[in-house]
């Protein structure tokens, strides 16, 4: 059978790969584009438009692996999940809805030595993605984008009184955290809207673009230097005239690009695949956001203040997303970042350290047995940001059929440990040594295998509290870091007709959850190509 032939194929029908997909047919309709993605089309899906459920999707829309044997957290093992359908963890995650600080991504400017990737340089892009629901920091925000998140405002009964705990607590009112400017404690903004899920395949607009689902790709086909198609599963060839974009995520992206010979040579040759490029830094340069949650349980769960008493679940108004109000941004004491330094000579001048998020509900994002989820019980999760632990993705095998060995390293370093001590510490103080938090809660809901933290715990236990019980919050990036494996245009190096748009290409974490990054570096990555399409 003759292989099909397309202007431009995507490889990786996610966030990245849908925006870019729509963009480049919208400008360009003359082009031809395809759109390959190995999991299905879910934008008829009920089930992903089940706030404060992300959890109960069934397993087919992920990619569950795990992690090597952590040698950082006692040699525990730690599950992780990336989105497998069209749109990717836009149609499978959480939905917060935030871009993180510019201190990220004037970091990831100088790294690069390219100010168009600094927040001022991605600015016009995150505006473009988006339909801003409120009149905030206008010259911050899009109006008129095919992304609609929404400003939480659903009345929890618990939000005022948690406000005035953070408050308390020290911190100030931050009314747009999504303005590039994040320290403080502002209302959540999410991806959803009236009880419904936004996400990139059915915000932006597909119509003209081939989509194939269902369709696994092997390996990416080089001619020489150039990338000039691929192999999907079955032995089928798809070609591309004029580029072939990679947009499969921070864990696969490296995969792939090694099972097609584009890596280090000597790890690849340890597998029998010939290096056709090498590039030593793929799949290095991985970095993620793990979080520690503690569960308080409510002085008067009576009120229905929580997920799973009765007259919480009554009330619809509750279902129109996650059920939170707040998140809160914060920086780890100078003094101990200084300090850490000079323990491993890890730095760090970012102050976009950690993040707090309180959940109206006993989540089970632990790897200890959660409380049950009756009302009683509500969750303050303490997220590590400005991470500096650096781990690697590698290949098990030569076939995609055998996911990669994804080791994150988390908390291996001093800087990380003391931020993370930090954050866990925020929410003793936020909870208890505020009048507002004894007002909401009682105390730390303990279970066998998770017994309370005394609010004068040493950091020698409270590290070794944080190694046991840190879990993921699905952040993954890095892995094809720009400066090493691709150019400022997000092109391979090395390789002709050839771009990864995705997580990968970070190489600095970013404070925020990355979907609302990844639409603003995927626009902008989509007028990259349109520009080249013009000089040809």
């Amino acid at each position: 059978m003759a292989p099909s032939t397309f202007d431009y194929i995507i490889l990786g029908g996610g966030l990245s790969g849908c925006v870019v997909a729509s963009r480049l047919r919208q400008a360009r309709p003359d082009l031809s584009i395809a759109l390959i993605e190995n999991g299905s089309d879910i934008r008829s899906e009920e089930s992903i438009h089940l706030p404060a459920q992300a959890w109960l999707l069934d397993p087919k829309y992920y990619y569950i692996d795990h992690t090597v044997p952590q040698t950082s957290l006692g040699g525990r093992s730690l599950e992780l999940k990336t989105g497998r359908a069209l749109g990717g963890g836009s149609a499978t995650n959480y939905g917060g809805w935030m871009r993180g600080d510019r201190q990220g991504y004037d970091e990831w400017a100088a790294v690069v030595g390219d100010e168009r990737w600094s927040y001022e340089g991605l600015l016009p892009f995150f505006k473009r993605s988006e339909t801003f629901p409120v009149d905030a920091k206008e010259a911050q925000h899009g109006y008129a984008g095919p992304m609609r998140p929404s400003l939480v405002d659903r009345g929890y009964p618990l939000k005022n009184d948690l406000l005035e705990a953070i408050l308390s607590a020290g911190f100030e009112r931050n009314e747009d955290i999504t303005s590039g400017d994040v320290l403080g404690v502002g209302p959540l903004m999410e991806s959803w809207r009236e009880n419904r899920r936004v996400h990139a395949a059915n915000s932006y607009d597909l119509k003209g673009v081939e989509i194939l689902t269902g369709a696994r790709v092997e390996r990416i086909l080089l001619e020489g230097k150039k990338a000039v198609g691929a192999v999907l599963a079955g032995g089928e060839k798809v070609m591309a005239r004029k580029e072939t974009i990679v947009a499969c995520g921070a864990l696969r992206t490296p995969q792939l690009l090694m099972l097609s010979g584009i890596g280090p040579g000597a790890e690849l040759e340890k597998l029998g695949i010939e290096t056709l490029v090498h590039s030593q830094d793929v799949g290095k340069n991985l970095h993620d956001h793990p979080m520690f949650s503690l569960w308080y349980t409510l002085r008067h769960p009576e009120e229905g203040l929580a997920f799973g008493h009765p007259k919480f679940m009554n009330n619809p108004k509750y279902f129109e997303g996650n059920p939170m109000d707040w998140i809160v941004n914060g920086s780890a004491p100078p003094q101990a970042i200084q300090k850490a330094a000079q323990m491993d000579g890890v730095a760090s001048k970012r102050t976009d350290d950690f993040e707090l998020t309180p959940f109206y509900l006993a989540t089970p994002i632990s790897p200890h047995p959660p409380p049950p989820m009756d009302g009683a019980t509500i969750t303050l999760g303490a997220v590590l940001m400005s991470t500096t632990s650096r781990g690697q993705v590698t290949l098990q095998s030569k076939s995609m059929d055998d996911p990669p060995l994804v080791d994150p390293n988390y908390l291996s370093t001093e800087h990380d440990l003391a931020v993370m001590r930090a954050g866990v510490r925020t929410v003793l103080k936020i909870m208890e040594s505020t009048d507002a938090g004894r007002k909401v809660s009682v105390g730390q809901w303990a279970s066998p295998e998770m017994q309370p933290i005394n609010t004068d715990v040493s950091d020698e236990e409270l590290d070794q509290r944080a190694k046991a019980g840190i879990v993921t919050c699905y952040h993954y990036a890095g892995t094809a870091s720009m400066g090493k494996v691709v150019d400022a245009d997000c092109k391979v190096k090395g390789v002709e007709g050839m771009r990864i748009v995705d997580a990968s290409i970070m190489p600095v974490a970013m404070s925020a959850h990355l979907q609302a990054v990844m639409y603003g570096v995927a626009e902008r990555a989509a007028e990259m190509i349109l520009e080249d399409a013009k000089n040809r």
